[in-house]
């Protein structure tokens, strides 16, 4: 999803249009927390009688998401992992170029999009896939 904001704001800076921005205060609660946090009470949301204490969370508050995730794979070599990287480049600018597309706002999108790679056994498997394997 951030990609394709940013992709809307690089539009609408480059045609010159007017953005309007809305900031909404909200908590959204997540997971279930291990240890004691303690966060400032939100400006506008302060009691009189409180106004020095901290506020105690029960839960996570969105974004505030460490995380820890396995790698999605797992290569042998440069050159595989040069492919995989060139592989979801490619993904991605398909991606990309279907938003932009879809959009109907950037005729030039139309035309291919090049992916340059300079991993050349990358570049030899893509043209081969067995003869790697």
């Amino acid at each position: 999803m951030p990609k394709s904001i940013r992709i809307l704001i690089a539009i609408a800076a480059y045609n010159y249009y007017e953005i309007w921005q809305m900031d909404v205060k909200n908590v959204f609660l997540n997971g279930n927390l291990l240890e004691d946090v303690y966060m400032t009470q939100l400006e506008g949301f302060v009691q009189p009688k409180n106004s020095g204490k901290a506020c105690k969370l029960q839960r996570s508050i969105y974004g505030s998401n460490w995380k820890s995730s396995k790698q999605r794979t797992i290569v042998d070599s440069t050159t595989q992992a040069g492919y995989i990287s060139a592989s979801d480049t490619a993904k991605e600018a398909v991606w990309i170029k279907k938003f932009i597309s879809d959009l109907g706002v950037v005729p030039s999108i139309t035309n291919h999009v090049d992916v340059y790679c300079d991993n050349y056994g990358a570049i030899a498997q893509a043209k081969e896939p067995r003869s790697y394997q």
